[in-house]
């Protein structure tokens, strides 16, 4: 859980500064996301609906429609799920790409 903030997600937080403040792109996927968004000043706690697990659907949104990484896809397609916290509010500057 990204909430426990143990000492190597400390270490990782600091590494995503790093990048950042070079101008490298990151993506953040499952616990990716969640770190990416507790560092930067977002809101990462317990899925208000409850733990996610087995196949969901997942939603592009308009920007990640128009995003590169996922040219091809369907604006709408099922993929693996197993999670009990989600990032509840995105930093300042992020781009839900998917929900």
């Amino acid at each position: 859980m990204v909430t426990d903030r143990t000492r190597w997600m400390e270490r990782l937080s600091r590494w995503l500064i790093k990048a950042s403040a070079k101008g490298i792109p990151v993506l953040g996927i499952c616990f990716g996301h969640q770190i990416i968004a507790q560092t930067f000043g977002g809101k990462v706690d317990f899925h208000p609906q409850g733990k996610e697990l087995g196949m969901v659907n997942i939603l592009l949104t308009p920007a990640g429609q128009a995003d590169p990484l996922f040219v091809g896809l369907e604006k709408t397609f099922r993929q693996p799920c197993a999670h009990s916290q989600s990032a509840l509010k995105l930093p300042a500057g992020a781009i839900l790409l998917a929900l």
